[in-house]
């Protein structure tokens, strides 16, 4: 059986893309690594699982109006969906 530092690793789910469809996937990955598997796999806790999305630009779902990118924002952030932006 895996180690705590291996399972996190491999319960770690990157989304790069800030757009639309990043921002459904990560909400998608996010959801279920934190409830079904959970239930699913006692050995597990919640706080293995980490969705991470990689957006480049200043918002998220630039292509909104900003009031939207920033209920978007708060949700994924009610999810524990991680935000990195790389270093330019």
């Amino acid at each position: 059986m895996a180690d705590a530092k291996e399972r996190r690793r491999l319960l770690t789910f990157v989304v790069i893309g800030g757009g639309p469809t990043g921002v459904e996937m990560a909400g998608a990955f996010a959801e279920p690594a934190k409830t079904e598997l959970v239930l699913e796999y006692r050995r597990l806790h919640a706080t293995h699982a980490r969705s991470i999305l990689i957006e480049a630009g200043p918002q998220l779902l630039p292509v909104f109006p900003a009031s939207l990118a920033e209920k978007a924002r708060r949700s994924l952030e009610r999810m524990h969906v991680e935000r990195a932006c790389p270093e330019r």
